[in-house]
């Protein structure tokens, strides 16, 4: 009977920000994963060393189980190892070592502006991947190939764990993939709140007739008054406006505010955060966009609803 290999793709949108802290941490959650695959990786060979001496039983051949095992690790599907952590930058330059803390140790990476982070473990038929890149949604990928199903649980469970510590929240996700479609939302409700607020010809004729029709009112009607207010009530109710009306029509004050406040915030929120690697020459990137995020969803908010709060109470 053959073996279920239980692949999984896990991709988590950016904008993921991460330090020599966070990727520390993720070095702690690494060196358990590669335990793990090890262990895999033997209790497949030890049960394929059974078969192969049992094979062996039955054509009469005689094998011991060290010469078994050093057969099955030869084998086409166990005999590939490979471990790397492999940092790129945007010009094409590498820096490649075979642990993350050796990465993030070395004097080298100080030199780059790291754009993709890519560490690959592999024991024969046993993988784990992570690939965290700046480009298109800067997403964050990982990918685990396990035999056995009590350790793919294990395994996902230690990275999962890292994941949900830093992974970005979900309103740091819209903000950075909904951007352009929040601007042209941000537009379409100003220009709505606008053609309410613009004091069109026909607004100011109506405040006028009402004004003329409370005077009228206020000391009582004539019969030639009468007749004159019942021709504004019908001009007013038809809404018909006089040709030779021609008033000019003031900038609602209300409305420029508006405008300008729709422009800043579209401004601000043109400054989206990005999948930052923040080693080397990208430190300062770090905490320039930690800093605004916090800004834009926290700060800026908290500081509109605390002044709402003194206006109102």
């Amino acid at each position: 009977m053959g073996q279920i290999i239980i692949p999984t793709d896990k991709k988590i949108n950016g904008p993921w920000l991460l330090d020599k802290n966070n990727l520390d941490e993720l070095n702690e959650a690494l060196v358990v994963i590669e335990e793990k695959i090890v262990d895999v990786f033997n209790i497949l060979v030890d049960k394929k060393a059974e078969s192969k001496i049992e094979e062996y039983r039955n054509l009469g051949r005689k094998i011991d189980i060290d010469k078994a095992r050093q057969e099955i690790k030869e084998s086409y599907s166990f005999d590939k190892s490979e471990k790397f952590v492999l940092v790129k930058t945007k010009q094409g330059k590498q820096i490649k070592d075979d642990n993350l803390s050796s990465l993030l140790k070395s004097s080298q990476i100080d030199e780059f502006n790291p754009i993709e982070l890519r560490i690959h473990i592999q024991k024969g038929p046993c993988e784990f991947t992570l690939n965290v890149t700046t480009k298109y949604n800067g997403e964050l990928e990982t990918r685990i190939k396990i035999l056995d199903e009590t350790y793919f649980d294990d395994i996902n469970y230690e990275i999962s764990k890292w994941i949900e510590r830093h992974k970005p929240n979900l309103a740091t996700q819209t903000w950075s993939s909904w951007f352009p479609y929040t601007a042209i939302l941000i537009f379409l409700v100003t220009t709505f709140f606008s053609l309410k607020l613009v004091s069109s010809k026909g607004d100011i004729y109506n405040i006028e007739l009402d004004n003329q029709i409370s005077l009228l009112l206020k000391d009582g009607l004539t019969e030639t008054e009468t007749t004159k207010a019942i021709e504004m009530i019908l001009q007013r109710e038809s809404g018909y406006i006089p040709e030779t009306f021609n008033p000019e029509i003031p900038l609602n004050k209300t409305l420029k505010w508006i405008w300008i406040y729709s422009f800043i915030t579209t401004l601000i929120l043109s400054i989206v955060p990005r999948t930052i690697i923040g080693l080397g020459k990208n430190k300062w990137k770090f905490y320039i966009y930690k800093k605004w995020s916090y800004i834009v969803l926290f700060y800026i908010p908290g500081s509109i609803i605390s002044i709402l709060f003194s206006k109102l109470f």
